[in-house]
């Protein structure tokens, strides 16, 4: 029978020794909090030897401790060739447990390949004394100064297109993108294309 957290009448149980509701086995499904729902909606999820598992939002609401908990499950599950499928409005969560990610707007993928690579591209910050007017070509301006992306060209190569463009650079920076800017970038990529 599926969990649903408004069963009030329902005891959770516990099947497997070492269960991750052992102590809450006694309890009613209503008087559980957040995180035991999550744990309680995961182990109901895993019960049976499935192969595939789709948990929506399975991290969201959770506090830092609980979510480590859930992770590591997750990651275990995963370990013994399940396959599992997170669906999250919370990109930041997924950039320690996913493999391979993918980006869907309006039900269709728009961005896809493994973690690692999407989390390997790299942008140039450049701190400047004053913003410019119009960023260099490949450049967008931010509060501190500008960034771009270095798909494709290098550290000096971007610098020296800050200089050519006698812009007063102070410092510059390296640093990876997170998946939460590749998902936003790729929203704003997609909105600015739907109206020319």
């Amino acid at each position: 029978m599926p969990f649903h957290p408004r069963s009030q009448s329902r005891k959770c149980c516990c099947i497997t020794p070492g269960c991750i509701l052992a102590a809450a086995r006694d309890l009613r499904v209503g008087a559980l909090g957040r995180a035991d729902l999550h744990r309680l909606s995961f182990a109901q999820a895993a019960l049976g030897g499935r192969r595939v598992l789709l948990l929506d939002e399975m991290l969201s609401g959770l506090d830092a401790i609980a979510r480590r908990d859930v992770r590591g499950r997750i990651a275990r599950l995963a370990a013994e060739g399940v396959a599992v499928l997170i669906t999250s409005r919370d990109p930041a969560a997924l950039e320690r447990l996913a493999a391979r990610v993918l980006v869907l707007r309006d039900g269709r993928i728009v961005r896809a390949g493994p973690l690692a690579t999407l989390l390997g591209e790299r942008v140039l910050e450049v701190i400047l004394d004053a913003p410019p007017s119009e960023p260099p070509p490949g450049f967008r301006i931010t509060a501190a100064g500008l960034e771009a992306p270095l798909a494709g060209r290098t550290v000096e190569a971007a610098l020296a297109l800050c200089r050519a463009h006698r812009l007063p650079v102070r410092a510059s920076r390296v640093r990876v993108k997170s998946l939460e800017e590749i998902v936003l970038e790729t929203h704003d990529n997609l909105t600015s294309s739907d109206f020319p």
